[in-house]
C-alpha cells in the first residue's frame, strides 16, 4: 500500500484517480485514528465528519466576504486617499507606522 500511495504521489499513470484514492486513504487513516484516541462510536465519527465539511464551508465564506469587501473598500476614492501615504511613513524598514 505504501508503494502505491508513493506511486501515485509522484503522478503515477492515473490521473485523476491517483488522488481521489490519496484522499481516501487520509480519510480512512484519520477516522481509525479517532476511533482509537477518543471515546466517540463509529457513527458519531462519521456525522463529525460530515458536519465538519459545512464548517469549512462558511468559514470559506467567511474569508471570501473580508477579502472581498477589503479590496471593494480599497479600491473607492475615499480610501484610496487615506491610504496612499501611508507607505512613505516607515523611513527605516523596522519603523512601525504612526
Amino acid at each position: 500500500m505504501l508503494q502505491r500511495l508513493q506511486q501515485e504521489a509522484r503522478g503515477g499513470a492515473r490521473v485523476g484517480a491517483g488522488r481521489v484514492g490519496y484522499c481516501r486513504h487520509l480519510d480512512v487513516i484519520s477516522y481509525f485514528l479517532g476511533f482509537i484516541f477518543t471515546n466517540d462510536c463509529p457513527t458519531k465519527l462519521v456525522q463529525h465528519w460530515g458536519n465538519g465539511f459545512w464548517v469549512l464551508l462558511s468559514f470559506g465564506m467567511q474569508m471570501c466576504l473580508i477579502i472581498m469587501t477589503g479590496y471593494i473598500l480599497a479600491t473607492t476614492p475615499i480610501f484610496s486617499r487615506a491610504l496612499m501615504p501611508l507607505p512613505a511613513c516607515p523611513k527605516v524598514p523596522k519603523d512601525p507606522l504612526p
